[in-house]
């Protein structure tokens, strides 16, 4: 009993031993070494063969010659595990396995259709149509590499006549042609066809609306059939106490501003662009105050004082008022009471929500007062559950403390997520480091 169960131990041994199978997945590229190249070239196969082979361990990207039961075969190996697996089609014992590199650069012939387009003139129009037709030839091409396929070459493929081919069909093999020729009887670099569908100017492949005409600086795009201003927040600047001037797109909600002392508040470079489609009328900009982030202007108080006369501006044009803004306490109405504002810059005198996207902006934290007060801590708004204002930009910001070491990186969607972050942070200094360049220094 003992030698019997001794021995049944001793074989069992030996048969794990000599199983040492390893899962592979293959692509079947043929028998055939120049067909094997052009499936290979190209991305294609023949198909999917799953096997475990025992005590082989294919690498995976590399192309082998191998009889698998199927006799001498390409095999690309697309995938290969140490163990085995049941999905396997079948379990080898292989033979010799020979790894062969194939080169998809190498000179050879190699079978090309091409169409006829004729002279430029005409390959133009029929490419830029899609209307390509025409005769059809058959031509092996010595060459590194194939033709480039939905391309353009000006060639003469044997018949002595040089004209203009679109490439319909090229293979990695030599295949049965009208035509033989030497790459170097030609230039084989593709002919740039450059189409302008609706014939403004801007390239199809440069127009956003390829069969609509626009100017180019509109992207090929037909421009709105009224003029369209909107202020420019990336260029118009306020400046901020201890900050200097701030372009409106970087302000945050720990900026604040005083109307009532010797500083007042400043803008400059207030840049309207006109981008609609007509010249705008002589316009003006004029600024309100309101408790709230929504601009009535019937009601909130108006600065007469402050009104920017804006003249007209081309389509696609800017304009900017270079002049520094100042308003001050003697500029407000002695009707207005003493409070917090809301700042708005509104393009008016021809206003209507049709001939105007972005023709008001807002500026929160602004204190009419009549002495120095601690800094508002009330948040900064710009035009929340307001239409024509300022959009917020997403961006990353990169926090520093004042000694240079980064604290966080956050992406911000809105300026509720800039309001959440300030709010969250420990109380210190921090520095905040905008997508743009800019930073800007923030008290906790």
């Amino acid at each position: 009993m003992r030698i019997f169960t001794l021995f049944f131990i001793m074989f069992f041994s030996i048969y794990t031993y000599s199983q040492d199978l390893k899962y592979h997945k293959l692509l079947d590229l043929g028998s055939d070494l120049e067909n094997a190249t052009h499936y290979y070239c190209t991305g294609s196969d023949l198909g999917t063969l799953r096997t475990n082979l025992n005590g082989v361990k294919l690498e995976v990207g590399k192309v082998y010659l191998a009889d698998l039961g199927y006799g001498l075969t390409y095999y690309k190996v697309i995938l290969a595990w140490d163990d085995n697996n049941d999905s396997g089609d079948e379990v080898f014992s292989p033979g010799t396995i020979t790894q062969v590199n194939l080169s998809c650069s190498s000179l050879s012939w190699k079978y090309h259709k091409l169409i006829r387009l004729g002279s430029i003139t005409s390959a133009k129009s029929k490419i830029c149509s899609g209307n390509i037709t025409g005769l059809q030839f058959k031509v092996n091409i010595y060459i590194e590499e194939p033709l480039i396929k939905n391309k353009v070459y000006r060639l003469d493929i044997g018949d002595g006549v040089v004209q203009y081919y679109y490439v319909d069909l090229r293979s990695y093999t030599k295949g049965d042609p009208d035509y033989e020729v030497f790459s170097s009887s030609f230039n084989n670099s593709p002919i740039s066809i450059s189409c302008d569908t609706d014939g403004d100017g801007v390239p199809d492949s440069q127009d956003n609306c390829p069969n609509q005409a626009g100017p180019s600086s509109n992207n090929g795009c037909p421009l709105p059939s009224t003029y369209d201003l909107k202020f420019d927040t990336n260029k118009t600047e306020v400046y901020v106490p201890n900050k200097g001037y701030i372009k409106l797109d970087n302000l945050t909600s720990n900026d604040y501003f005083e109307i009532g002392n010797s500083s007042g508040i400043y803008l400059r470079n207030i840049t309207v662009k006109n981008v609609g489609g007509q010249i705008s009328p002589n316009t003006s900009i004029n600024l309100y105050l309101s408790t709230d982030d929504e601009l009535n202007r019937e009601l909130d108080p108006r600065l007469p004082e402050n009104a920017i006369t804006l003249y007209n501006i081309q389509p696609g044009a800017s304009r900017t008022v270079s002049n520094i803004q100042d308003i001050q306490a003697v500029d407000i109405p002695s009707n207005v009471p003493l409070n917090n504002y809301y700042l708005f810059l509104s393009i008016d005198l021809v206003y209507n929500d049709e001939n105007f996207s972005d023709n008001t902006i807002s500026i929160n934290n602004v204190q009419f007062t009549s002495y120095r007060s601690p800094r508002l801590e009330k948040s900064l708004v710009q035009g929340e559950g307001f239409a024509d204002t300022v959009e917020f930009k997403v961006e990353t910001i990169h926090i520093f403390d004042f000694s240079g070491n980064l604290i966080e990186e956050k992406k911000l969607y809105s300026e509720s997520d800039r309001k959440s972050l300030i709010e969250n942070l420990p109380s210190g200094m921090y520095i905040f480091k905008h997508e743009d360049g800019s930073s800007e220094k923030i008290a906790k």
